[in-house]
């Protein structure tokens, strides 16, 4: 008999799973009574930690587990927060700036990398100052050996001009420092033997590796030097984040929270000397929900490792973003409330179906200073106890009403089952200024946007996971919400692109635009020039989807997706919001290109109306000019990763080397092989 009801009791769960989308290993989400969070405070009040105790009793009531980091990039967020006034579009766009020292009189422009908010720099393996070209890569400097080389079978020595034997090419890993300008003296003058994403701060170069972020002095490119470094502390650790901001950086550091020894907290060490973070220095939401990842954001002086500031809070290391716009960091996680919580939702809006005594015995587990662990062992142990009075007839009928009440009650109850907090940050003093949340996950980086003291998030609520060998899946719906300076939701547009999810988001002041997928491409044009009151304006339904989306002119918006598996670009005309048009497209002969899921790659130069964008076939130049696209050059054979321009001299950055095109007749001005 126990053994029925330790089934039927994993049964009633795989049918919570089932009915929420359950992750392996994971929890519940927060539930909802008549669409009131059951939680015991608003989740929107947070303070300090008092002591070492407080903050280990927090961890014992509410720590999560470790669960693995699943989304490397999903931390790796900027929105739109300045805009570029003319003719083309918001911050979106590359930086044009002064040349430097050494340039020709006749253009002084260098393109920056493609990010979203205007003068704070990204991350990225391809910087440039005019002069040299900062280049990171696993594959970089190829070499073929020369002389003898070793047969690897015969273990014997045979001379290279034998026909048989092909000299064998040797890749390394590094950032080469590569003479740029002018493209015809191209010479790699150095390498620096750290690899990552690079910023550059004046004669600063900093490398963001898996081991820590090192800074170099590369005022002499032949010669460059370390500066200082910040090693990670190995154990525990989640990667870092970083941005540059008016001659700041950034960073945000993860470690995953150690309940028998919390703090201090040791994220890094500058120059072998630990920064420690207190229990009583880290933020916490009063309210209870699974945590297991303690966030630190630190400013640090770029020219010498100076921490200037920094804070800590506590949070879940569960599909994490970060977002910065010029006055506030904004960083997320996912959670979810635990299966007595939503079991007691449950129980209360059916009360005609579960006997008074059992209901009565749930609701004070809600009061119990138990962790979730605790409580679902005791609500296990109260649900087999009534299962035990059933004869079978009574329990094959319980099954069944008990899983079309379940589908009914995630139906009415949808948005309050899986949770995004957001926690501010001001960026002059690195406080916590306020925490919200609002329903369901944002995609990435683009999902955030910051625009009159408002936040923007768009989020996809429900979609298909596994379970074991159940493949588990309900009717997914995409919302967009507001959110005032106190990250209160003050006006929203839900039920976006039902049963599909979120490919791609942009906001571009007042307007904001979302694809979603499933069979076709819907793309949606909000209006959200009221904030308590925003609202779709159109929208425009065609095959496969748009993955990325950049802002070509005020009414001409670029996206950069797949159809029929195939590499697809589309122009969507949206000066008329309530009837937008897909103007022109283009397939291209390709899989894949990583501006699919790295905004990055991307290149415009709106000076000459072209993008650039790299495939596994070459890269590819377009132009779109009188709003068509047009191929107007290929580089193949190479594996193209960036491209930049210096002058009126478009550089294509691959693993095999550099190639220059002028881009007045697109005739090659320079080559270099690594």
């Amino acid at each position: 008999m126990l053994k029925k009801l330790v089934i039927f009791f994993f049964l009633f769960i795989i049918l919570l799973a089932i009915a929420f989308r359950l992750k392996p290993g994971s929890k519940l989400s927060l539930i909802t009574t008549k669409k009131t969070p059951i939680i015991a405070e608003p989740f929107n009040k947070f303070e300090l930690f008092k002591s070492d105790q407080d903050f280990k009793d927090y961890l014992s009531r509410n720590m999560s587990g470790t669960s693995s980091y699943r989304n490397e990039a999903a931390i790796d967020v900027l929105s739109p927060d300045r805009v570029m006034m003319n003719k083309s579009i918001d911050s979106t766009m590359q930086v044009e700036q002064m040349a430097p020292a050494g340039l020709g009189e006749e253009e002084k422009r260098v393109s920056e990398t493609n990010v979203q908010v205007l003068g704070i720099d990204e991350p990225d393996i391809v910087k440039t100052n005019g002069n040299d070209i900062y280049y990171s890569s696993y594959n970089l400097l190829r070499k073929k050996t020369t002389g003898s080389v070793m047969n690897s079978e015969s273990g014997i020595a045979v001379k290279e001009l034998d026909s048989r034997y092909v000299p064998p090419q040797i890749y390394e890993s590094g950032t080469a420092i590569i003479k740029a300008f002018p493209p015809e003296k191209l010479n790699l003058e150095s390498k620096i033997n750290k690899i990552g994403d690079l910023l550059r701060y004046k004669d600063t170069l900093v490398v963001l590796t898996t081991e820590g972020i090192f800074a170099y002095d590369v005022s002499d490119a032949t010669d460059p030097k370390e500066k200082w470094s910040l090693k990670y502390k190995q154990d525990y650790y989640l990667r870092s984040e970083a941005r540059l901001d008016e001659g700041q950086l950034i960073v945000v550091n993860r470690r995953l929270a150690e309940a028998d020894r919390p703090c201090p907290i040791r994220p890094f060490s500058i120059n072998n000397i630990e920064t420690t973070v207190a229990c009583s220095d880290i933020y916490h939401p009063v309210t209870n929900i699974n945590v297991n990842t303690v966030f630190t954001v630190a400013k640090i002086n770029p020219e010498n490792g100076t921490v200037i500031d920094k804070t800590s809070f506590i949070g879940s290391n569960e599909e994490t973003i970060f977002y910065m716009s010029k006055n506030n960091i904004y960083i997320t996680y996912s959670y979810q409330a635990d299966t007595v919580d939503f079991f007691l939702g449950f129980a209360n809006e059916n009360q005609d179906f579960l006997p008074a005594d059992l209901l009565l015995r749930i609701n004070k587990l809600q009061g119990y200073d138990l962790s979730s662990q605790a409580k679902l062992t005791e609500f296990q142990y109260l649900l087999q106890r009534y299962l035990n009075t059933l004869d079978r007839d009574d329990k094959l009928k319980l099954e069944n009403e008990m899983k079309n009440r379940l589908n009914r009650y995630v139906k009415s109850h949808q948005r309050g089952l899986e949770k995004t907090g957001i926690v501010k940050i001001d960026t002059n003093n690195l406080k916590v200024s306020a925490i919200g949340e609002v329903p369901g996950k944002p995609l990435n980086q683009f999902s955030l946007d910051e625009y009159e003291n408002n936040l923007r998030i768009a989020v996809t609520i429900g979609q298909s996971l596994w379970m074991g060998s159940i493949n588990t899946s309900s009717e997914s719906v995409n919302d967009v919400y507001v959110l005032n300076q106190n990250l209160d939701v003050q006006g929203s547009v839900q039920d976006l692109g039902k049963s599909e999810k979120i490919y791609s988001v942009r906001f571009i002041r007042d307007r904001g635009y979302v694809v979603t997928f499933r069979q076709t491409d819907p793309f949606y044009v909000l209006d959200l020039s009221n904030a308590t009151n925003p609202s779709l304006k159109g929208q425009l339904k065609i095959p496969g989807y748009s993955s990325y989306l950049h802002p070509l002119t005020t009414d001409i918006i670029l996206g950069i997706g797949k159809e029929d598996n195939q590499v697809k670009l589309s122009l969507f005309d949206v000066g008329n919001p309530e009837d937008p048009q897909e103007i022109d497209k283009y397939q291209l002969d390709e899989y894949y290109s990583e501006i699919l899921n790295n905004h990055r790659a991307f290149l415009a130069d709106e000076q000459n109306q072209i993008f650039f964008l790299p495939g596994n076939k070459g890269g590819y130049i377009f132009g779109y000019k009188n709003n068509q696209l047009n191929l107007v050059k290929t580089v193949s054979s190479v594996q193209a990763k960036r491209a930049l321009y210096i002058n009126s001299y478009l550089y294509i950055i691959s693993n095999d080397g550099i190639v220059v095109l002028d881009e007045k007749n697109w005739e090659r001005a320079g080559e270099i092989e690594f």
